[in-house]
């Protein structure tokens, strides 16, 4: 039974992760996108 509980707690550590990566993943690419390109444009 124990080694249930440690393969879930496992699990939900890979899960976070792997989700922390995709969502910075995504947040930058719409930072980079959306919030640098005015200021590129506004100094250009």
């Amino acid at each position: 039974d124990s080694g249930v509980d440690k393969h879930y707690g496992y699990a939900f550590q890979w899960f976070g992760l792997c989700g922390l990566v995709a969502i910075l993943y995504v947040w930058f690419q719409i930072v980079r996108r959306f919030l640098l390109r005015p200021r590129r444009n506004a100094a250009a």
